[in-house]
């Protein structure tokens, strides 16, 4: 029987502070429930802060890790003014 997957999506915008323990967290919790498949999928919207240079890292290091960008122009506004909503990310992770 295989396993049932779960994806952990994190929508990001400077989180630099926080991008890092919260992986190492859903590591953890993958590590701990090996009779399921856990992916964690990171979209991050051009942050400022840095934090989509640590997801990048970070996605060289663990095997179930993948990472997406936000579009740069949302709907209707610029995305590196001001940070595109969870539902903008959340359908650019779903398509990744």
């Amino acid at each position: 029987m295989s396993k049932l997957k779960v994806v952990n999506m994190l929508s990001t915008f400077n989180e630099k502070e926080n991008i890092t323990p919260m992986v190492e967290t859903l590591e953890r919790i993958a590590k701990e429930n090996s009779n399921y498949e856990f992916i964690t999928l990171v979209v991050d919207s051009h942050s400022p802060d840095g934090t989509g240079e640590i997801v990048k890292i970070g996605k060289n290091k663990i095997q179930s890790f993948f990472t997406g960008d936000s579009p740069r122009f949302g709907c209707f506004f610029d995305c590196r003014i001001w940070p595109c909503g969870k539902g903008i990310k959340s359908r650019c992770g779903y398509s990744q």
